[in-house]
């Protein structure tokens, strides 16, 4: 809902987005070790090893990369992309990290991840 109310010219597309992906069974797979997340230590591997099969998924699959990027909203995108990715996390929480290593990733690759005072 969060999502919907920061972003709600995108969100229907969003959600097909996401529709479409659930049809991948590498997407389903990398969405499941996402959950199990939720219990891991900021420092675990696993979390630096999650983040970088997300991104090499999601830079193979450009269509689906705009799950990741698609709740961009026109105006005031940084600020709301933060609300929407960052909401749940905790600081120093293996959920903060993955985001982290995953932006770094995609941005190092040349994709647009809304940043603070970036337009």
């Amino acid at each position: 809902m969060l999502a919907k109310a920061l972003v709600p010219e995108g969100f229907d597309e969003h959600l097909t987005d996401i529709e479409h992906a659930l049809q991948d069974p590498r997407f389903v797979e990398l969405t499941r070790r996402t959950v199990e997340l939720a219990g891991w230590e900021p420092d675990d591997p696993r979390v630096a090893e999650l983040a970088a099969d997300l991104a090499e998924h999601y830079l193979a699959n450009r269509a689906q990369l705009s799950i990741v990027t698609g709740l961009q909203a026109r105006t005031e995108a940084a600020t709301r992309y933060r609300l929407v990715a960052h909401h749940r996390e905790q600081r120093e929480s293996a959920a903060a990290r993955l985001t982290a290593l995953l932006e770094a990733r995609l941005l190092a690759a040349g994709v647009h991840i809304p940043r603070p005072g970036a337009r």
